[in-house]
């Protein structure tokens, strides 16, 4: 008897810091099974992968976690996300506590903008969070 395997979801992960891209791919493995996670470092390689799989839907992300250290600034990324793909979900993933930055981050589009954690059971509890509202409580844009 074949067993079918569950379809997993694609989240397109952008951070430049390597020690965060293991920490999110640890939390993404143990809070959200169900996630494929795709990693960048940059800008540039994150709107490449996306024209990339634009005419494979299966391979598009279905949510972009953003962190905002980026070589490039986060603001342009967010810019052309949104231009490029409206409907896609963005989290942004920061360290900065400044308000008229966490206004600037929704001004361009993103959904939400959460503090990174400084421990490792802040951040299992942070992605927690996030599969309990994307994967739970959340409807889904369409994508297409």
């Amino acid at each position: 008897m074949n067993k079918i395997k569950p379809l997993k979801i694609p989240i397109l992960v952008v951070e430049a810091h390597e020690d965060h891209q293991l920490i999110i791919a640890y939390c993404l493995w143990e809070k959200i099974p169900q996630a494929l996670p795709i990693f960048s470092k940059t800008a540039d390689e994150a709107l490449l992968y996306l024209k990339q799989c634009t005419d494979d839907r299966k391979q598009f992300p279905h949510l972009v976690l953003l962190g905002s250290n980026l070589p490039q600034p986060s603001d342009f990324l967010l810019t052309e996300l949104r231009k490029q793909h409206p409907h896609l979900p963005l989290i942004v993933l920061d360290t900065f506590e400044n308000v008229e930055q966490v206004r600037q981050a929704y001004r361009l589009g993103a959904n939400s903008v959460l503090l990174k954690p400084t421990t490792l059971p802040a951040w299992e509890a942070l992605f927690q969070q996030i599969e309990s509202f994307w994967f739970g409580i959340a409807a889904w844009p369409s994508l297409e």
